[in-house]
């Protein structure tokens, strides 16, 4: 079998409580040609966690330990739950397919960090509010959830099936961060009440992160951003001009 081009991947387990599910993910990784395991504040023995890592015990070896806010150096972060919503006002949770999420990777050229959480709670708000994609596996209502190791088996198979091509050049981690500074600038500058501006944050943060904008977007909105925070801080401090438009409108 002749493998495709893989991603830059690296698969995250946040505080793992069971060695069988640390050992199916390790061998999860191995199986479709991956090799980086990072393992947060893990809570098991990693050495009984070998025997159910079969022939992938060597990615189980060279696991990382760190801390979730290491996770941060990533230029993509990817987030699973098993609590999927769909409801706009719960933008936190809103998520997208498996297959959405690895087509929508084919053209990414960063590092990516695919983030699995706690075997019992998953993901905390916070660490959802700090990923730029939530991907949710669809099953049956009556038992949503899958434990880790199937679910890793599945998102890692639909990465794999994709071919890297015709890489464009995505927004870097820097890039998006300075476009959502000159965003939420405009959203103060419009006025909106501050209890509507985490809602503005979140959808926008949202709809960026997961459309993977290239640099010459972010570039173009970038500057739209700021050419219209100029224009409404002119218009506040010499309302004049707000004279001149009008009289210029009734000649």
């Amino acid at each position: 079998m002749i493998w495709c081009e893989l991603l830059d991947l690296s698969i995250a387990l946040v505080e793992p409580l069971y060695e069988v599910n640390v050992g199916h993910v390790s061998r999860v990784i191995a199986n479709f040609g991956y090799n980086n395991l990072i393992l947060v504040d893990p809570k098991v023995n990693l050495e009984k966690a070998r025997k159910f890592a079969s022939h992938g015990a060597y990615v189980l070896d060279n696991a990382k330990i760190c801390k979730f806010n290491d996770l941060l150096k990533f230029d993509y972060l990817i987030g699973t739950t098993a609590i999927s919503n769909f409801n706009w006002p719960n933008l936190r949770r809103s998520s997208v397919s498996p297959s959405f999420m690895a087509e929508s990777l084919t053209q990414f050229s960063g590092s990516v960090c695919l983030i699995f959480g706690r075997d019992t709670t998953g993901l905390n708000n916070q660490e959802l509010d700090s990923v730029d994609m939530i991907v949710s596996i669809t099953t049956n209502p009556i038992y949503p959830t899958l434990n880790i190791g199937q679910a890793a088996a599945i998102i890692i198979y639909e990465l794999s099936k994709y071919k890297s091509r015709d890489l464009k050049k995505i927004a870097t981690k820097e890039q998006r961060s300075l476009m959502m500074f000159h965003y939420l600038e405009l959203v103060d500058s419009l006025g909106f009440p501050n209890y509507k501006k985490p809602i503005f944050e979140s959808a926008f943060r949202k709809l960026i992160n997961r459309s993977l904008p290239t640099q010459r977007e972010v570039t173009l909105l970038i500057g739209l951003f700021r050419k219209s925070n100029v224009a409404l801080k002119r218009n506040h401090f010499y309302p004049k001009y707000k004279h001149i438009s009008k009289s210029s409108d009734l000649a």
